[in-house]
């Protein structure tokens, strides 16, 4: 069979199955199998495939098979970009997104000379890491409640060169096994779950079937993880710290009202790169 029919026939079974971007997902498949980029794959596409690679096409139709029940490519192929950086993923952690990219961006511009960071709700890492290996951060700590995240994040935080402490706790009792000395940091940052319940008939299946569900729904309309950890983040931010969140489009004015309920000041509402609120920024 040739490298070209092949990845046709894959292109025609996902759109099958309703697949929204058939060709990109299926040629992400292709290439993490038979380790061909874009440019390779057009010269190669009318050369039969190697007896050899029989192996390799069984794997592809078994990725296939899964795309084709919806099961995101980051968690078939086992990885996921972010930041510039390869992080592992699997169903026990959110699939990091570009949205969340607009928050350590946003951390990196406008601290630059913070020394400490606390990252609550570390998932796989993602943020933590990247502020780590992108910044001048010289101490970091991630939380989460899970500890199959934290099986990750750690093979994440060694992967990418990153030495950080990574604990599990609820929130801030994670740190309870920390010196207090280490218990204040100059920026705390999370992406916490976020999403109400009654918005899960909004979802795609992707998301909903495949990752997991603690990391994406809170009570309160979605607003339960900014309660708790603006309720108790003064106890640990330094003095001139600041604390960034991600936060669903339409929660802006509520979290910004939860945080000036807790005494924080020059709380900014950042837009992404859709134009929609998606952090938030404020000070101690």
């Amino acid at each position: 069979m040739r490298y070209g029919k092949l990845y046709e026939e894959g292109v025609k079974r996902l759109r099958a199955a309703h697949i929204d971007e058939a060709e990109t997902d299926c040629f992400i498949l292709f290439s993490e199998c038979f380790g061909l980029s874009r440019a390779t794959y057009f010269f190669k596409k009318e050369e039969e495939i190697p007896a050899g690679d029989a192996d390799k096409i069984e794997t592809y139709f078994e990725w296939l098979k899964r795309r084709e029940a919806h099961e995101p490519v980051q968690y078939i192929i086992g990885n996921q970009e972010f930041c510039g950086l390869t992080f592992k993923v699997t169903p026990d952690v959110l699939i990091p997104r570009l949205d969340t990219e607009v928050l350590v961006d946003e951390v990196l511009k406008r601290e630059g000379e913070a020394a400490t960071v606390l990252d609550l709700c570390t998932g796989s890492g993602c943020i933590l890491i990247s502020l780590m290996k992108l910044g001048n951060f010289k101490y970091g700590v991630g939380t989460d409640i899970s500890e199959a995240a934290l099986r990750i994040a750690t093979e994440n935080a060694k992967e990418n060169g990153v030495d950080a402490e990574l604990l599990q706790g609820d929130l801030f009792e994670a740190l309870e096994s920390l010196p207090m000395e280490k218990c204040k940091f100059d920026v705390i940052v999370s992406n916490p779950p976020y999403i109400a319940e009654r918005e899960k008939p909004e979802l795609a299946d992707e998301v909903l079937l495949h990752e997991p569900h603690m990391a994406l729904f809170a009570e309160h309309d979605g607003l339960i993880f900014y309660e708790r950890i603006l309720a108790g983040a003064n106890k640990f931010l330094a003095s001139h710290g600041t604390i960034y969140f991600e936060i669903g489009c339409s929660q802006a004015e509520a979290v910004k009202r939860i945080c000036e309920e807790n005494g924080f000041a020059e709380v900014e509402i950042i837009k992404d790169l859709a134009g929609l609120d998606r952090i938030i920024r404020a000070k101690v």
